[in-house]
């Protein structure tokens, strides 16, 4: 029996238990795992969980382990096949710039997916002490992060899809439920932390959506080009091949030897277990509604602009009713932040949409309907000339007459430039939500 208490912090009610025990597709990646684990050479658990945790303990972080492995497995193949489809739409450019292949929030969730791919891969690949890999889950908040946008994904993301039609993995909402409430009782993280990590996951769900429908879009159309320009060289015979396994069920002979060594057990573990194919598929979207506690309590909205990463500020913050939004500017968001590139070069009314915009997308984060909740707008422009367009844009946007029921106090004022020159204007927005 355990003397020091190590138990796993998330928590599943029965019920719950007793769907995932009677699914046939969980069911069978729990088998593989366990098959796994039975060929190992050193005992499954570590030194020390195996000493300190009881032998129902143990199952318990096995059921936790192999929820995880089969929400993050998802993510690693979606990875792959991005990764994939980059390298044949940009075959001169280095792996380190496979990104480039996507643009705008697509580019975003590829780049972050490669850095905790590549820093976390022993964590991801489960292979370790399954206390080790559940409790490694609250070790950072790229890992809780990484966790809640597979679970945000599970259906939408079950592109990877069951063998058979009828066998299909359960809904996965219940341990998002699980992981908010595992790092709101932490005493590092906490109960105020988990709304940050919250609004961050989102953002970054819609990205990897983003991310699947633009290499959807690239495979077809590399799809239509090869076959535009098929010869019978002795070329043909490769490029046929490859086009046939885009168009159909990846097989683990074909695929394997293309992959690291990471990507061959990943895979292994798909085919083992029989539970999933390669193809993406259609599937209800569920969209994750923000959580509203007690409305006296702050609230903040982050995006993945450089100047907010490199400076430390959200994009927006809400207390109460209020919500308040930073100073936005028609920054790409998918650009470094040593680097930071600006949207609509020379166009001052298009950059003032694309600000209003991004502040509207703040406050719909941050529980409002959108742009009827703005009340002030501040726009500060960097040239004279550039004010007729700036207004433009605003009434495209903001205007009460094109937009009935939307209607906001305003100020224009001219400054004396911004930190980057090709900034021509920067919005702030207030917003008070209805009662």
């Amino acid at each position: 029996m355990s003397t020091s208490g190590v138990v796993s912090p998330f928590r599943i009610s029965r019920k719950d238990g007793e769907k995932l025990d009677r699914n046939e597709a969980f069911i069978a990646v729990r088998e593989h795992l366990k098959r796994q684990e039975m060929g190992m050479d050193a005992p499954s658990f570590c030194s020390h969980h195996r000493h300190s945790c009881s032998d129902q303990d143990k199952e318990s972080f096995r059921l936790h382990r192999d929820i995880i492995h089969t929400l993050l497995l998802p993510l690693f193949l979606l990875h792959h096949q991005a990764s994939r489809v980059a390298a044949r739409a940009l075959p001169s450019r280095k792996e380190a710039e496979s990104e480039r292949a996507f643009r705008g929030e697509a580019r975003s969730a590829y780049a972050w997916l490669q850095c905790i791919l590549t820093e976390e891969h022993d964590w991801y690949l489960t292979e370790r002490c399954p206390a080790c890999i559940v409790l490694h889950v609250l070790h950072s908040e790229p890992t809780i992060r990484f966790v809640a946008v597979a679970c945000l994904l599970s259906d939408h993301l079950q592109g990877l899809d069951l063998l058979h039609g009828k066998n299909r993995l359960p809904s996965f909402d219940f341990w998002l439920e699980a992981l908010e409430t595992a790092v709101r009782e932490d005493p590092f993280w906490g109960h105020d932390f988990w709304p940050d990590i919250e609004y961050r996951a989102c953002a970054l769900t819609d990205g990897v959506k983003q991310l699947v429908l633009q290499c959807l879009e690239l495979r077809s159309a590399l799809d239509r080009q090869s076959h535009q320009s098929q010869t019978y060289d002795s070329s043909a015979h490769f490029r046929r091949e490859s086009l046939r396994q885009s168009n159909h069920q990846m097989k683990p002979s074909t695929s394997i030897s293309r992959m690291t060594g990471e990507e061959q057990k990943l895979l292994s573990k798909v085919a083992g277990s029989r539970c999933m194919s390669s193809y993406w598929q259609d599937r209800p979207q569920r969209f994750h509604a923000r959580r509203h506690g007690d409305p006296r309590r702050s609230s903040v909205y982050a995006t993945s602009s450089p100047f907010e990463e490199k400076i430390g500020y959200y994009r927006a913050v809400r207390h109460g009713r209020h919500i308040f939004v930073s100073g936005t500017t028609a920054v790409d968001p998918a650009s470094p932040s040593d680097a930071p590139q600006i949207l609509f070069p020379g166009d001052a009314r298009q950059q003032t949409r694309v600000a209003l915009q991004e502040c509207i997308r703040a406050v719909q984060a941050l529980g409002g309907k959108g742009a009827e909740n703005v009340v002030r707008v501040r726009m500060f422009v960097s040239r004279h000339k550039d004010c007729v367009a700036v207004g433009e844009g605003y009434t495209e946007v903001l205007g009460r007459a094109s937009h009935p029921g939307v209607g906001a106090a305003a100020t224009m004022v001219v400054v004396n430039g911004f930190v980057d020159e090709r900034m021509l204007v920067e919005v702030e927005v207030d917003a008070i939500l209805e009662d």
